[in-house]
């Protein structure tokens, strides 16, 4: 047997990203009060969710865990975690948390 006959890559289980409300409002919220302070930072915002979602789509455990079955990924350029949970082949995210709000409120949900 010839040198890696036999073996197989392992298959990476594909997850896919399940937002819930309160994280589109975080979003939509966070994209907003970026915009209002300059043209295209709201963008560059979006941006970085999106980049940090990628990463979670690969890797879902490779960020710490924070309460049971929760997670948070920290965004690099934005003082903002990414609350969620692995449910199957899903990425449940909870919110899109501004790190300076008291972190008990991750857990709460959003009044309107």
């Amino acid at each position: 047997m010839e040198r890696g006959e036999g073996t197989r890559p392992k298959a990476r289980m594909s997850y896919s990203p399940d937002f819930r409300p309160a994280a589109r409002e975080d979003i939509a919220e966070g994209y907003a009060w970026y915009e209002a302070r300059r043209q295209g930072l709201g963008e560059a915002f979006l941006l970085e969710v999106q980049r940090c979602m990628m990463i979670l789509l690969r890797s879902p455990g490779a960020f710490r865990r924070i309460h049971k079955e929760f997670r948070q990924a920290l965004l690099d350029r934005f003082p903002y975690v990414v609350v969620y949970k692995v449910s199957g082949k899903r990425i449940v995210i909870m919110r899109i948390f501004h790190c300076s709000q008291d972190p008990k409120k991750k857990f709460r949900k959003k009044r309107k």
